[in-house]
């Protein structure tokens, strides 16, 4: 068995995959893996390496079947003029020259600081262009995860006549619910030659315009799964921390909740709020996780305009700032409820993302508003309140208590608790269509 994973945007898809290759790599069940190939930008694979998550994977496998191929940047540079070309609007393609030459010199940096990183880890990786891969390698499953980039998705349409009709494509998710519980087909893979199948998180979403060649699999969120879950918190059980991680969503002027922005009114009165709580809490440490698609240079200005002192912008996973004590508090994220779910206290604010979820998708919005977490409005009245609801011994006691086993959050954890394991079965199953 050979299986290639396809990187874009950020490592959430990567988060959603690796305890699965975990759970195979430890051989439970009896399954056997040729490989774990991953193909991606430099950036993308930059990011990986320095994450745990990886490294994990990496260091379990003992045979070294996990390999890494760098997409060219030539390829990724081509794809994403030829496809502003083919609109025939001249302008456009002005700035997709102009776009193309700033990502080829921010590719060139990462392609920098990715070969120093592997030299030290001793990795090895190889670039290709996906039609050299699939020419050298066949892979029984690829596993895709579409992005809204523009040299993404010239990608993933590339990939239909490039993978093999006896190769099977897994549309991944990101996260442990998408933005609908009634999801649209992409478009893009009623076209593959390939067999295609569509995993959906959540035991409760579905394809409303399925097609009968392509099969829907609820798959349930690995990361929730009960063996990462108890890995996570035997490490978080051993460090004495009370660090307060503030998790900021993607920011616009203006709200955009449809498609999961804050407006930069909400992020200033968030960051005032935390202002206070600082005031309030001196000796917490206080850490900013942002959004992958937040501009770090446009949001420390902010910062600063607004005068937070002593806050530091962590660039890793929220796991590596935190222990059994800390506190967690953001809006609609898969970050709050994986916090949650590892029994770390949790707050979620009230804000346009959330007001959109109550009224247009009541079961996401019930998975914010239960607890382990606790929904606020941002004032620090509020959050003062919330943080007198969690008990001493939350980190403990959390898993029995009736708030939680009554829980929208609980029956999605229960849904969840084997996924590694039913993710697993299905990539060796033989595809039925």
């Amino acid at each position: 068995m050979k299986i290639l994973f396809v990187g874009f945007k950020n490592r959430s898809s990567f988060l959603f995959t690796a305890p699965i290759i975990e759970y195979i790599l430890l051989n439970s069940g009896g399954y056997k893996m040729q490989s774990f190939d991953i193909l991606a930008n430099f950036k993308y694979l930059s990011e990986l390496i320095n994450g745990k998550e990886f490294m994990d994977l990496y260091c379990q496998s003992t045979s070294h079947n996990i390999n890494i191929y760098a997409l060219s940047p030539f390829y990724l540079a081509y794809k994403e003029i030829h496809y502003v070309f083919s609109k025939n609007d001249l302008r456009s393609f002005f700035y997709a020259l102009k776009n193309a030459l700033n990502k080829s010199i921010m590719f060139f940096l990462f392609f920098i600081k990715f070969s120093i990183r592997v030299r030290k880890l001793q990795l090895k990786y190889k670039i290709f262009t996906p039609r050299q891969l699939f020419h050298n390698v066949y892979y029984n499953n690829v596993l895709i995860h579409g992005t809204n980039d523009t040299a993404a998705k010239c990608l993933i349409s590339d990939l239909k006549d490039i993978i093999p009709s006896t190769s099977r494509v897994i549309w991944l998710p990101h996260a442990p619910h998408h933005g609908s519980i009634n999801q649209k087909m992409p478009s893009v893979l009623v076209k593959y030659q390939a067999k295609v199948e569509i995993w959906l998180p959540s035991e409760n979403e579905n394809i409303s315009d399925s097609t009968s060649n392509i099969k829907v699999f609820n798959s349930g969120y690995p990361p929730f799964s009960s063996t990462s879950l108890n890995k996570i918190r035997r490490t978080i059980d051993k460090i004495e921390s009370n660090s307060t991680v503030l998790l900021l969503r993607q920011y616009k002027n203006q709200s955009d909740p449809t498609n999961y922005f804050l407006s930069k009114k909400e992020i200033l009165t968030i960051l005032r709020l935390i202002k206070d709580y600082q005031k309030l809490y001196e000796s917490k440490k206080l850490y900013i996780c942002p959004h992958p698609s937040i501009n770090i240079k446009e949001l420390e200005t902010i910062i600063k305009s607004v005068d937070i002192q002593n806050i530091y912008i962590g660039s890793r996973y929220f796991l590596n700032y935190v222990g059994r004590n800390s506190l967690i508090i953001g809006s609609y994220s898969t970050v709050l409820l994986h916090a949650a779910l590892l029994g770390l206290r949790t707050i979620c604010l009230n804000d346009s993302i959330i007001n959109y979820l109550r009224t247009n998708e009541p079961i996401l919005y019930s998975l914010y508003v239960s607890y382990p977490l606790i929904l606020v409005e941002p004032y620090l009245k509020d959050i003062v309140t919330a943080l007198s609801k969690f008990r001493d011994t939350h980190f403990d006691d959390f898993l029995n208590d009736p708030r939680f086993l009554s829980s929208s959050l609980y029956r999605t954890a229960v849904f969840s608790a084997e996924a590694s394991m039913r993710c697993a079965s299905n990539l060796f199953e033989k595809p039925c269509y």
